[in-house]
């Protein structure tokens, strides 16, 4: 997704002064018709022979037979002056401007509670999350992330992931990416999703004005097979140095829940599998990054969900919060 993109990215362009390039036009017309040739190539192309134009005006300087006055002496001075500053602003622009084809980011983060597409995924219990990503610009992005659920006196693990994924961009205003995330949860877990073992994903974002559509499609294999459509709309803005996303969302599930994870839920020694398709959440989320230091920032996240399905969710209605800190650097 882009979304990281549309907040921060910004397009640097070189600004170059009319007084000044009229004063370079101005003074190659006056060095006369000899040193023309040389001096108009370079002003076409002034970053790119910038040093072979500053070697032939000083040598023809160099070899006129008649001598300067204190005004032309001060010209080239001037233009000396005016050149050098150029070339320093032409090699601080390009520096500021050049391309960065790696993105690392590291996240840590405190939750609430861990719900995905409205499944409770650490059965009510808080969670400590940590993840790392590294991302190309053509697209690829690796990324691997676990979780432990925060009990009485120490940290039990939950799940880990290892994902890999490649975003296209079709058009100005949509992305098309695939994905493939390797997990595995802790055996006593008896969330709906607990049992797969690989995730297929399909999305698409569609950037409407300043509005992100996002459509995605998730299938989960392994011994619970499920399935989830969900549909997102992001609204990114900046408040002063907050950056702020507002987030509406909705989730379908079909999903299977084994023998053996339904005895844990249930408490019954009945065989039988549930089958269901069925609404399973409705999210809106609100968050809030603060940048703090050198790619540094504070991230909260306030989101109300409701899991109208009792069989992945212990509560219908509930208030997730999150609070964390993430490191990007760009290299």
């Amino acid at each position: 997704m882009r979304l990281s993109q549309n907040l921060n990215s910004h397009t640097k362009r070189l600004g170059i002064s009319p007084r000044r390039f009229a004063f370079v036009i101005a003074f190659c017309g006056v060095i006369g018709t000899f040193t023309s040739v040389y001096a108009n190539n370079t002003c076409v192309n002034l970053h790119g022979n910038y040093i072979n134009y500053k070697i032939v005006v000083d040598s023809i300087f160099t070899d006129f037979s008649s001598p300067f006055n204190d005004t032309t002496q001060a010209e080239i001075d001037s233009l000396d002056l005016e050149l050098d500053a150029l070339a320093a602003e032409l090699d601080t622009t390009e520096s500021d401007t050049a391309d960065t084809k790696w993105s690392f980011v590291a996240n840590t983060k405190y939750r609430s509670q861990d719900q995905r597409n409205g499944v409770d995924i650490s059965n009510g219990l808080p969670t400590f999350f940590n993840s790392v990503k590294l991302s190309h610009a053509i697209g690829l992005e690796l990324s691997a992330s676990t979780s432990h659920r925060i009990k009485t006196k120490k940290l039990d693990y939950q799940d880990f992931s290892l994902a890999l994924s490649y975003e296209y961009q079709a058009a100005d205003w949509v992305d098309l990416s695939a994905g493939l995330t390797r997990t595995k949860y802790q055996t006593d877990t008896t969330n709906a999703l607990a049992g797969s073992s690989f995730i297929i994903s399909l999305m698409a974002d569609f950037y409407i004005k300043r509005f992100i559509i996002d459509l995605s499609l998730d299938r989960y294999t392994g011994d619970d097979a499920s399935t989830s459509l969900s549909l997102t709309t992001l609204y990114p803005f900046k408040y002063k140095d907050l950056s702020i996303i507002t987030m509406l969302g909705a989730s379908l599930l079909s999903y299977e829940i084994t023998t053996n994870r339904l005895k844990s839920t249930t408490k019954t020694t009945k065989a039988k599998t549930k089958k269901a398709l069925s609404l399973s959440s409705v999210v809106a989320s609100l968050p809030i990054s603060y940048p703090i230091y050198r790619g540094i920032s504070m991230n909260f996240t306030p989101t109300f969900s409701y899991s109208p399905i009792e069989t992945v969710s212990s509560n219908r209605t509930q208030l997730v919060v999150s609070l964390g800190l993430k490191y990007s650097l760009d290299f």
